[in-house]
């Protein structure tokens, strides 16, 4: 995949409130000349920060789906291949949500559900579904993982988001190797985020980065500099 000088095609998902990684990567692409078509699940909330891209001259589109509901996912892409016209260069999966799980012993089944959910199935619906318009492309797939994916850190007291990652991972890998010559696929794997949401629940810490350097990691990994990586896990933080 190579740069076009009228800006490639891309998905985000996961765009939500400002201060988030969803927002920082809308911005990050536009501002290259990208047009980006956001993926939130509350549609008034795309679509104020898609307008703030728009207002500043930047080709961005809003969408609304919940990405774990699989009929919700077709609908959606066929309104991505509309406005595509079928080509998709780079597919971002940064929607996941982390929640407080606790001990394995007193564990939630409906919590364990939801965070495979929200942080595994809605990837693979989103890949699925993606996969099509990237092949046309050439494209290329970056997930967002979590260093919680390393064998050497604790997972205590969230095993359901751990494992929903380490999941992740390992669609990713088999996307690589699936699609290997044609599509790319990699992740990135950040300690926590400093976003509002996730300084509430756990306070900042050791490792912890910015939504913009996220950002600007994924668009290395989403770009030709990155070309010969596929497969790979690339740790922040």
């Amino acid at each position: 995949m190579t740069d076009s000088p009228h800006g490639r095609s891309v998905l985000i998902t996961g765009v939500g409130k400002p201060g988030q990684l969803g927002a920082a990567l809308l911005q990050a692409f536009a501002e290259r000349g990208d047009t980006v078509y956001a993926v939130g699940r509350t549609l008034p909330d795309v679509e104020k920060l898609v307008a703030k891209i728009q207002q500043n001259g930047g080709k961005a589109f809003a969408f609304a789906a919940d990405l774990s509901d699989e009929a919700a996912v077709e609908q959606l892409m066929t309104q991505v291949r509309a406005s595509t016209n079928g080509r998709l260069d780079v597919l971002i999966n940064a929607a996941g949500k982390f929640v407080p799980f606790g001990p394995v012993a007193q564990g939630s089944l409906d919590a364990w559900r939801r965070a495979f959910a929200d942080n595994a199935t809605s990837a693979f619906l989103a890949t699925r579904g993606s996969l099509p318009m990237l092949r046309t492309a050439k494209g290329t797939i970056v997930y967002v993982a979590s260093v919680v994916v390393q064998g050497d850190v604790s997972c205590a007291g969230m095993a359901d988001y751990s494992a929903a990652k380490a999941a992740l991972v390992q669609l990713m890998r088999a996307v690589a190797d699936e699609e290997r010559g044609t599509v790319r696929a990699n992740a990135i794997a950040p300690g926590g985020i400093k976003t509002a949401a996730m300084l509430s629940l756990i306070g900042d810490a050791p490792g912890f980065v910015t939504p913009q350097e996220v950002a600007a990691r994924i668009i290395y990994l989403a770009g030709p500099d990155s070309a010969e990586m596929t497969g790979e896990v690339v740790l922040m933080g």
